[in-house]
């Protein structure tokens, strides 16, 4: 392909290559580098713990102790120990077992679609740190805030200072950025690979006779695949960049050869581990996303996505940041058309994991296109393109005072939006586990005469033992529905379930609980609680002296 040369290659063909050394780091800047990073620290810190843990959360604590919980008798590792019955044997999976190794970690992982990497962090930081909401969410605060100095320090090279750091100000404040940095999950890890890998490339233009850079390319990219299966679109996108949109592939066609296959390689050890039970196993766990349009259709819903992250459009006039925001990243784009490398760049980083996403759906017949999760790999080059068409703009009236207004503005704006996000005043967490917890905590007495049947495969079992502090009822017996279905669990379910008058049935979505305890004589005795997308059914039975003598 016939490209242009921009100067950073240039540079990069000096007679004489320079070298790394860390003054490049450190510059008149640095002080905005630490208050950058400070801000970015706080607005994740704040109510960190005020808002309750997910689901999502929730696995990772069960899966990082090393705690399998959920089998079936027809899999090959069943064992009845395995199934908690009571709300304090699900306690115990999120508690950090201190014998437990990596090995049992990836023993959970190996029938899941989760790859190790965060995992196996979160494994030594839950044994150090311990597992209340701080503690697990703290890692994704330390992820979240790198990655807000790695955009900086991508733009600055790129682009210049100011869109260096306004880029990084908008990844340390948009609400999107605020979310998932206080959530226990991979994602803002994969971010911060996918920036740094992104980072590394630019860095082999600046030095191309440097192995440094390939070798930050290789550490990034090898982390990237191991924490999340999305990486593999995020990397085509720089093997797009590296072999065919710029020259560097074709200077050093060894090194860059050497540096693909080295990240290959360091993927078999896992690929010969968990690969055929991945397979046998990911049906049923992925089998949550394909009921998730049901709230709008994909386009509206792949809409609403992009403009959570480059706009607050739920704000009185947020229609006006969505038009400025959509209105900024086209005039970025134009305002790059001569400077073809960098926008290709940008917009590859943006395009292949949106087309990977969408293949992986057309692949398993699913529907995570519209995640927002999914899409955070894309937001540094997102606003990348935003403050270059902020920069155009404050070009035109060839005043400083322009930038100043902009970066005080952003400033302003995002800090009130981070920190509202923190509160949960805006976009908050979908699930009520506390709230759930304490209704159950005061509704119910007598573990003789009561029994709670959940859901599994959603966690929502360890929520309710992780909120659950009444000691009288975390003795009640608890089971997940999956565990009552499977046939070798007929009897044992029988034994627990006949003998008590209440059952409280709690799920989200459809269930075949209900129908299920109706057969077998309970009726339902009020109207459901809903917390968040769980409800709560009470069942109750009113022949129970002849069922107690029937079961004897």
């Amino acid at each position: 392909m016939d490209v242009p040369k921009v100067n950073v290659i240039e540079r990069g063909k000096a007679s004489s290559a320079p070298s790394i050394n860390i003054s490049y780091f450190v510059n008149e800047r640095f002080l905005i580098i630490v208050v950058l990073v400070l801000a970015s620290v706080f607005v994740r810190l704040y109510d960190l713990d005020k808002q309750g843990l997910e689901c999502d959360e929730m696995y990772t604590i069960s899966a990082a102790n090393g705690q399998h919980y959920v089998y079936f008798n027809s899999q090959s590792q069943f064992r009845s120990a395995n199934f908690p019955t009571t709300i304090e044997e699900y306690d115990r999976l999120l508690t950090p077992q201190f014998h437990s190794s990596v090995s049992d970690v990836t023993g959970v992982l190996r029938r899941n679609v989760q790859m190790p990497l965060y995992f196996y962090v979160m494994h030594y930081w839950l044994k150090w740190a311990g597992t209340s909401e701080w503690a697990a969410r703290f890692p994704s605060v330390v992820f979240g805030t790198l990655a807000v100095l790695i955009t900086f320090l991508l733009g600055k090279e790129m682009f210049g200072a100011f869109i260096g750091f306004v880029s990084a100000l908008l990844m340390s404040m948009m609400p999107e950025q605020i979310y998932f940095s206080q959530q226990a999950r991979t994602y803002p890890l994969l971010v911060l690979i996918m920036v740094t890998a992104t980072y590394s490339v630019i860095l082999s233009q600046k030095f191309p006779d440097s192995v440094k850079p390939r070798l930050l390319f290789f550490a990034a990219s090898a982390c990237g695949f191991y924490s999340h299966y999305l990486y593999l679109f995020c990397i085509a996108a720089h093997a797009l960049y590296i072999w065919i949109i710029s020259p560097l592939g074709k200077r050093h066609p060894r090194a860059w050869i050497l540096t693909f296959v080295s990240i290959a390689a360091a993927l078999v050890p896992w690929a010969l581990l968990v690969s055929l039970d991945q397979q046998r196993t990911s049906s049923d766990i992925i089998g949550w996303a394909h009921d998730d349009l049901i709230f709008g259709s994909l386009r509206g819903r792949v809409i609403s996505n992009i403009l959570g992250i480059v706009s607050v459009p739920e704000i009185p006039f947020g229609w006006l940041t969505a038009v400025l925001a959509y209105g900024l990243v086209l005039l970025g784009a134009v305002s790059l058309r001569s400077d073809r490398l960098k926008l290709w760049l940008l917009c590859s980083s943006i395009a292949l994991p949106i087309a990977g996403i969408l293949a992986m759906d057309i692949a398993l017949d699913t529907h995570s296109v519209i995640m927002v999760r999914y899409w955070l790999v894309i937001t540094p080059a997102l606003y990348m393109l935003m403050v270059c068409g902020i920069d155009w703009i404050t070009k035109l009236g060839r005043r400083p005072i322009w930038r100043v207004a902009v970066i005080l503005t952003l400033t302003a704006f995002g800090g009130w939006a981070a920190i509202n996000t923190a509160r949960g005043e805006l976009r908050p967490k979908p699930d009520l586990h506390r709230d759930l917890a304490q209704f159950l905590q005061d509704h119910l007495e007598d573990p003789n005469n009561e029994f709670i049947m959940t859901e599994g495969l959603n966690s929502i079992p360890l929520a309710i033992a992780y909120y659950s502090r009444g000691a009288a009822q975390r003795q009640i017996n608890m089971v997940s529905l999956n565990w009552a279905i499977d046939p070798a669990n007929k009897r044992e379910l029988r034994a627990i379930m006949l003998p008590r008058k209440d059952v409280w049935l709690v799920i989200s979505g459809r269930s075949k609980g209900g129908s299920m305890l109706k057969n077998t004589g309970y009726q339902l005795y009020e109207d459901p609680q809903r917390f968040g997308h769980v409800s709560v059914f009470h069942y109750r039975r009113s022949d129970l002296s002849q069922t107690q003598a029937d079961a004897k």
